[in-house]
């Protein structure tokens, strides 16, 4: 994953740092390698790409105002598992780096991601 555009408006860095993609660069979608169950069935991809305005209002639902480790967990549970199109329970089984990655790849998508190189002038 290092080192390529992830599809999210950045590209991560063998550092883990992510930096503005150009126009040009990779398509707006990422698929994680993952090994997860849900009922009978394996889950070995997650398809992550632009979350609607709808999945962004669910994640957001249940961070209600409140600013702590559990909320935060909640909505990125929430957001991935609307992204993906998942029951939270698989999203809940995802190693937590993992699920920090996914939302590293989402974030820019709601301003959350590193600053653009654009500046502002004064006047």
């Amino acid at each position: 994953m290092s080192g390529h555009g992830n599809g999210n408006g950045a590209v991560m860095s063998g550092n883990g740092e992510f930096h503005p993609l150009q126009e040009d660069d990779a398509p707006r979608v990422m698929e994680m390698d993952v090994d997860l169950a849900y009922h009978a069935q394996r889950i070995s991809k997650l398809t992550l790409r632009e979350p609607t305005s709808g999945v962004v209002e669910k994640a957001l639902l249940e961070a209600r105002g409140v600013q702590d480790a559990y909320a935060d967990t909640r909505f990125k549970i929430t957001l991935v598992a609307g992204v993906t199109k998942l029951p939270r329970e698989v999203i809940q089984q995802l190693p937590y780096t993992q699920l920090q990655d996914a939302f590293r790849f989402l974030a820019p998508f709601l301003g959350l991601g590193p600053p653009t190189t654009e500046t502002s002038s004064q006047s």
